[in-house]
């Protein structure tokens, strides 16, 4: 039996974002493969916060969605950081997404312009 975790959103042409407020690293922290397409609407796929905790993620695949502007983009800073948190926020920017990540597949997305900036 197997028991790797997969969400597949195909032909959903009303969603604009997924993950759009930030989720409970627990609900997806053992998705392995994450399959998106044909979902026209949608321009970006994970927040950052979203995006790290998928430690488990081996698998992406991401295709015709003609808006697709971004796939891991930052939250926005809602409130000021002290100096010691900025120093914390640029160390975990530099962490690596997706450390179990063997396949990545990006396929016409005419609007992509960043995998994550």
């Amino acid at each position: 039996l197997d028991s790797s975790m997969m969400l597949r959103l195909h032909e959903q042409k009303n969603v604009i974002e997924m993950w759009a407020n930030q989720i409970q690293t627990s609900s997806f922290s053992k998705l392995e493969i994450l399959k998106v397409g044909s979902c026209n609407n949608l321009r970006q796929v994970f927040y950052l916060s979203a995006a790290r905790a998928l430690m488990h993620l081996q698998y992406l695949e991401i295709g015709n969605c003609l808006a697709m502007e971004e796939v891991v983009v930052k939250e926005e800073k809602k409130v000021v950081m002290k100096e010691e948190n900025e120093a914390e926020d640029e160390r975990r920017m530099n962490e690596i997404l997706f450390p179990q990540l063997g396949h990545l597949e990006l396929d016409n997305l005419p609007k992509l312009w960043s995998f994550f900036q």
